[in-house]
């Protein structure tokens, strides 16, 4: 049973959660700011990150360097590849003691951690503590590795304390568009899943009725697809969809599509950014002025021809402090951006991330007028063993073509499953050709795209 206690809390909560929604919406960020900082918005969940939010910038830099000697302490003693790492380069615990510090280890890259993956492990934690994950590979490389359910729990509070920005509670109705639908048993009365792979006319018919008897306060989802199902809204007229914010997620998110979402949806458009190998995440304030970086779980730094850099687009390494079962130290994540040098103007001493350069997928255009986001490829293609990396690449409709770069455990076994997968979504209308490479290039740009059309104007 709920104390009378509990329950008059959960009501200050929410109430001040709506005043927030509604100072987001219309602009008055002073107010919202004066609701955040007060203690109706403390929910115990979030385990002290809504304080050190608020830390004088010196002290949340000193929380940093200490779970950052914490964590090389810990690596040094327990995990073998560290060990060996540091030893190599005639260095010990004591040698790393500030971020600056951080580059005298090497940069870990995706093909370190499958050479490694045995020597990353670490001998504190035991295996059934352990929980095996795997990427969707967005950059076009999938990645096995463990974390624990602490680093989990720990990644959720950052996540909550950001959705506490939007005006946003646990306890609010929320839609959520994307890749893996939950099964009917897990489902809870304040939630409902819409898949992010369906995006014709008579699915986003469906998605707006469903939407419109449900009544999100909350709305998650891949960015292509939401900017999609916001055209098809506001060219109906459909007026009475209006949560208090629209999350986008794992595509970078353009202007016109941020347009076109606030538009339909008459709520702010927040976007964030992270990458499932670490519990990091960086996410947008009502200021819009950048991504707060949430250095209680890690460090993200930015380098540029090995030297950090700040206020110039440099390669994203990530040094992730909670998951201490596979600890990542300056994890190379595939993307770049660039860290702003000076602060946000909500007050918060949470470093910006003020640009990011990564994700840009096409959508794929299939016959009859359906469409398939490039986020659905990394979900799919994370299933199937022995992928390297990887490249969709449309001329047709009718043909698609999967350039893959395999490992020694690709087989036919490995193709057949692929092609097997896609074909329930693609019909048998689209022929897929598996193309067997030594070596994807980059593009001009120097990045990796992962899906590339070029009909319909996509590519």
């Amino acid at each position: 049973m709920v104390s009378a206690k509990g329950a008059y809390n959960t009501f200050l909560l929410a109430t001040a959660s709506r005043v927030v929604a509604s100072s987001n919406r219309k602009g008055r960020l002073s107010s919202a700011r004066r609701i955040e900082k007060s203690r109706l918005y403390r929910p115990f969940y979030l385990m002290g990150y809504e304080k050190t939010q608020w830390l004088p910038k010196k002290d949340l830099d000193r929380l940093t360097e200490k779970s950052l000697r914490s964590l090389i302490s810990y690596a040094y003693r327990n995990v073998p590849y560290y060990h060996e790492t540091m030893k190599s380069r005639n260095i010990n615990p004591d040698s790393i003691r500030t971020v600056e510090d951080l580059s005298r280890l090497p940069v870990l890259t995706k093909e370190m951690i499958r050479e490694n993956f045995d020597s990353l492990l670490s001998r504190d934690v035991p295996s059934d503590d352990r929980i095996l994950l795997k990427t969707g590979g967005s950059t076009g490389e999938p990645l096995e590795f463990y974390s624990t359910p602490e680093a989990e729990e720990r990644l959720w509070a950052s996540m909550f304390r950001a959705r506490f920005w939007q005006g946003v509670t646990r306890r609010h109705r929320m839609a959520s568009v994307s890749g893996t639908i939950p099964q009917t048993d897990e489902w809870k009365a304040n939630e409902i899943y819409f898949s992010a792979f369906d995006i014709s006319e008579e699915s986003f018919s469906r998605v707006a009725r469903e939407m419109r008897r449900f009544r999100p306060r909350f709305v998650t989802g891949y960015a292509s697809y939401l900017a999609l199902l916001a055209d098809y809204v506001t060219e109906r007229g459909i007026t009475d969809i209006s949560p208090y914010a629209v999350e986008a997620q794992s595509e970078m998110v353009f202007p016109h599509m941020r347009e076109a979402i606030e538009e339909a949806f008459q709520c702010p458009v927040f976007d964030h950014y992270g990458c499932k190998e670490t519990t990091i995440k960086a996410c947008e304030c009502s200021c819009h002025e950048g991504f707060h970086i949430s250095v209680e779980n890690g460090i993200l730094e930015t380098v540029k021809e090995d030297r950090q850099v700040t206020g110039e687009a440099g390669r994203i390494l990530m040094t992730d402090f909670q998951n201490l079962a596979m600890p990542f130290i300056r994890y190379e994540v595939g993307d770049s951006g660039a860290i702003r040098e000076d602060s946000c103007s909500c007050g918060r001493s949470l470093p910006l991330l003020e640009s990011i350069l990564g994700r840009d997928n096409d959508v794929i255009v299939l016959p009859h007028g359906r469409l398939l986001p490039g986020e659905f490829f990394p979900h799919i293609l994370k299933d199937v063993s022995g992928i390297r990396q990887y490249q969709v690449v449309q001329d047709s409709l009718e043909s698609i073509v999967i350039r893959i770069v395999p490992r020694r455990n690709f087989d036919r076994r490995s193709e057949q499953q692929l092609v097997s997968n896609l074909a329930g979504w693609l019909g048998n209308e689209v022929s897929v050709k598996i193309v067997l490479e030594k070596e994807i290039p980059l593009s001009s740009t120097g990045k990796h795209k992962i899906v590339k059309s070029r009909v319909g104007g996509s590519g």
